[in-house]
């Protein structure tokens, strides 16, 4: 790509894969557009990993904005897929190319001063040491040794939720911050000043995402659109039985899946499934105790499932395809999802897709795709209680068999990839046809 090429949609994300194996939602949106009518490219500003001759890295660091508007091809339609740019640097882009706008939300970090989620702030972040050298939880010594923990750190995401985003943020919880005027003051306000009046269409790949959108005081007056993720997610042909005997997994107990790729993640709730499972455990027969494992799908969380709770645990560490997490989800009974605020995750619509019940905070799109007593169940309030006993309730039901082959159901109407297809093609040609009109009336 060079900067004098023309084309019509350009598509900007950070990385195209997940440790360099996994394709990234961004990616996976891409893929399912780029064979419209439409000429398309997408730039990736941090890691690239995949061969792909419509693909570039782009590396902007120390540029000014307006010298990353020119090195950009011209374009009328933007796509964007996460904080690649900051306010400033997009307002020029936004100078240079009068392009129309589109923010996809694969996270809801646009609505805030700096959270990637709002009310629910990263174990990462809420851990920052400003004064070591890397400043990030990985390297605090509790990492490995969870004895170390000193007293105070409480994991519970429920007790440092946080709404700033929908007033003005300011004394951040992720920054450990009593200070009004703090940088998530001053991003937010940076987003108020020269995001407020650009041409953007907010695209939620959720109905929760889109549900945060009308309280954000910066884009509640934006026009809004759900665009999920198209539906590309591989499905396990075998049956339960099969993998199990295949990938060594035992055939005489039920089996509870939890998983990410980011343990560490606050957000993503691996305190609130120990505190989930602990309540099973509780609620459980003696001979329930000794027919039900956790499968722990992902790499290793920061303190083990082993040491914070009573059921057998087995560990897979990180899978590096899709094609086998979806064996993983099909040799499974049912999946918890913990997360406290989420975009997808893909999990919950990967399980639900190779007929693995979910049970889910009401905070993600689960919503889309569970349908509460059918298919699973939606469990509101971060009640880790009330999803025990949703748990239980699934894997005592004598015919959960028949409520596993009821969810792919969900996910294909979430993620219809000619609906969503469609959808894309039809709002992309509305926006260039806007650019082109505009454009002749200035030439």
């Amino acid at each position: 790509m060079i900067e004098s090429e023309k084309i019509d949609v350009l598509h900007v994300a950070g990385f195209d894969a997940y440790d360099r194996t996994h394709e990234s939602g961004n990616y996976i949106v891409f893929n399912a557009l780029r064979n419209l009518d439409h000429s398309s490219r997408m730039v990736i500003h941090q890691q690239k990993s995949f061969k792909d001759d419509k693909t570039f890295l782009l590396r902007i660091n120390n540029r000014t904005p307006e010298e990353i508007a020119k090195m950009l091809p011209k374009h009328k339609v933007l796509i964007l897929y996460g904080e690649d740019y900051n306010p400033q640097q997009l307002k020029a882009i936004y100078d240079e190319h009068k392009c129309r706008i589109i923010r996809v939300l694969m996270t809801h970090d646009l609505l805030s001063g700096g959270c990637s989620y709002p009310i629910a702030p990263d174990l990462v972040k809420v851990n920052y040491d400003p004064h070591h050298p890397n400043g990030t939880y990985f390297n605090n010594p509790w990492f490995s040794n969870p004895s170390l923990m000193p007293p105070e750190m409480n994991l519970d995401p429920r007790s440092i939720q946080c709404d700033g985003y929908t007033k003005n943020c300011g004394n951040c919880p992720q920054l450990k911050s009593n200070v009004a005027n703090d940088e998530s003051r001053k991003l937010f306000e940076d987003k108020v000043k020269y995001l407020s009046e650009l041409p953007m269409i907010v695209a939620g790949v959720s109905n929760f995402s889109l549900s945060l959108v009308k309280n954000s005081p910066i884009f509640k007056n934006n026009r809004t659109e759900l665009l999920p993720i198209p539906n590309d997610i591989p499905y396990a042909t075998e049956s339960k039985e099969e993998l199990r005997k295949k990938l060594g997994a035992p055939l005489d107990k039920k089996i509870i899946l939890w998983g990410t790729t980011q343990p560490h993640n606050l957000r993503k709730g691996r305190y609130l499934a120990n505190e989930a499972l602990v309540h099973m455990w509780h609620r459980c027969s003696d001979e329930e105790k000794q027919n039900i494992a956790v499968l722990n799908v992902g790499p290793a969380s920061p303190i083990s499932f082993h040491k914070t709770q009573a059921f057998p645990v087995l560990g897979t560490g990180y899978i590096r395809n899709r094609e086998h997490m979806a064996k993983l989800y099909k040799l499974s009974d049912i999946a918890l999802c913990t997360t406290t605020s989420d975009a997808g995750p893909m999990m919950v619509s990967e399980s639900m897709r190779n007929e693995c019940p979910v049970v889910a905070f009401d905070r993600s799109v689960a919503l889309d795709v569970v349908t509460s007593g059918v298919n699973g169940y939606i469990v509101k309030k971060l009640d880790t209680v009330e999803m025990a006993e949703s748990a239980l309730k699934l894997l005592r039901d004598p015919n959960l068999e028949d409520i596993a082959k009821k969810c792919p159901s969900g996910v294909e109407q979430h993620h219809n990839f000619e609906k969503i297809t469609q959808k894309w093609d039809s709002i992309i040609n509305e926006l260039i046809k806007d650019y082109d009109s505009n454009a002749f009336r200035n030439s």
